[in-house]
């Protein structure tokens, strides 16, 4: 159930609040003064990196056509067209940062919908304005389909992914891969290009004390990277960890998930007894999360603004948001993102009494994502750049593609 609609972008949302103020609401052709389209982003002032977005256009009392702007802080303003015209340019950029303050008429963030809840788990919606670009294929769309190829190349933290397409292809950071020497896990998401080189692929080993063939498994390349890391893992990837750390944390949730499911031992595959990918296929363990998403699996449809993203909370705590670039992408990305979260909130078991985060308080956090107000560090990629940021209570990896086109937010509690 959606609880904080999402409030309409465009005419809609300019012809209230213009017919307030007794400004007559008109369409852009209407008068030549109304140069900048619906959508472009007008700085506060010259040079100004802070800018109001024209959500519509009027004719004042006086017959002075003017825009209507939602300024930077997410509050609307009435501007003359004149003034704005000789004062300021603009820009078709779509700037996700504005969809993210804005409020409803409660004063609440409108860009966040939920939460839908099940024993313990909060799922927020985040909502927003796609950012248009290359069309791009999931890593795990791209292997089934033998569109990509991730190669084994004898190195326990770098493996080569090849793409066999004309479609740009996006792993994600936490993507599990199943095969080679030994499983891995995805450090850091990963753009490949097609018609490029092999793109080398940072990862972690998720499976200690095999490096020979497994029966069934392929050896050279990877079989499937349909799983997602449990959040704990993300967690860990996000912040920067050392390969033996995750080898602990490996270690751990197996322990966690054998407790949870009252075996009173870790969760292991006879396979390989440290094989967190393997463990993930228990059929007790999947039932439970069948289970658990079956009610949570759809997604908002009747929203103003697309769903870009999710954050989700466990016993009343935020413990990760993911944001995408498109619906599409997040659409493609949330069955097993949301079997992650599942898994996250066995782990945790429901704590009785436990409230959901308030949507200001999910707001505030995944603005702290952004933020990233005690660390920010960049790092240039073969895609674009790459950039890490940390809060007191966030942190968080961006992904961007060229021309500054955020793919792909990864934000875990701090």
């Amino acid at each position: 159930m959606i609880l904080s609609p999402p409030i309409p972008f465009g005419t809609d949302l300019g012809c209230a609040y213009a017919r307030m103020y007794g400004f007559r609401p008109v369409a852009r052709t209407e008068h030549d003064a109304l140069r900048f389209p619906l959508g472009a982003w007008i700085p506060r002032r010259p040079g100004s990196r802070e800018r109001h977005r024209v959500l519509g256009y009027a004719l004042g009392p006086g017959g002075e056509p003017s825009y209507v702007l939602a300024r930077h802080d997410g509050r609307l303003a009435l501007r003359r067209a004149a003034g704005a015209n000789e004062r300021y340019g603009a820009s078709e950029e779509r700037d996700p940062s504005l969809a993210r303050r804005l409020v409803d008429a409660e004063g609440r963030p409108a860009w966040i919908s939920g939460p839908a809840e099940a024993s313990g788990l909060a799922i927020y919606f985040l909502h927003g304005w796609e950012t248009p670009g290359p069309d791009l294929l999931l890593l795990p769309e791209a292997v089934e389909r033998g569109l990509a190829v991730v190669h084994e190349t004898g190195d326990v933290q770098s493996l080569l992914l090849e793409v066999c397409s004309n479609v740009t292809v996006l792993g994600l950071s936490g993507d599990l891969l199943k095969g080679g020497q030994q499983d891995r896990v995805l450090a850091v998401d990963v753009v490949a290009a097609p018609d490029a080189e092999p793109t080398e692929v940072p990862v972690y080993c998720v499976e200690a004390n095999r490096w020979h063939p497994r029966a069934g498994d392929p050896t050279k390349h990877f079989a499937e990277a349909e799983r997602s890391a449990p959040p704990d893992l993300k967690r860990k990837l996000v912040r920067g960890t050392s390969q033996v750390e995750v080898w602990e944390q490996v270690s751990h949730l197996q322990e966690s998930l054998g407790a949870s499911l009252g075996r009173g031992e870790a969760l292991r595959d006879q396979r390989s007894l440290s094989s967190l990918r393997l463990a993930l296929d228990d059929a007790e363990l999947e039932a439970r999360v069948d289970a658990l998403c079956r009610d949570l699996l759809p997604l908002p449809e009747d929203a103003a603004l697309p769903v870009l993203g999710h954050a989700v909370a466990v016993n009343g705590v935020l413990r990760q948001a993911e944001l995408f670039a498109t619906a599409d992408l997040h659409r493609r990305s949330w069955p097993r993102l949301l079997r992650s979260a599942v898994l996250d909130a066995l782990l945790a078991g429901a704590e009785e009494g436990a409230s959901p985060p308030p949507v200001e308080a999910v707001a505030r956090w995944v603005e702290d994502a952004f933020a990233g107000d005690r660390e920010r560090r960049e790092e240039p990629t073969p895609y674009g750049r790459r950039v890490r940021t940390r809060s007191r209570s966030v942190c968080a990896l961006q992904t961007f593609q060229p021309e500054e086109r955020l793919v792909h937010l990864l934000a875990s509690a701090a």
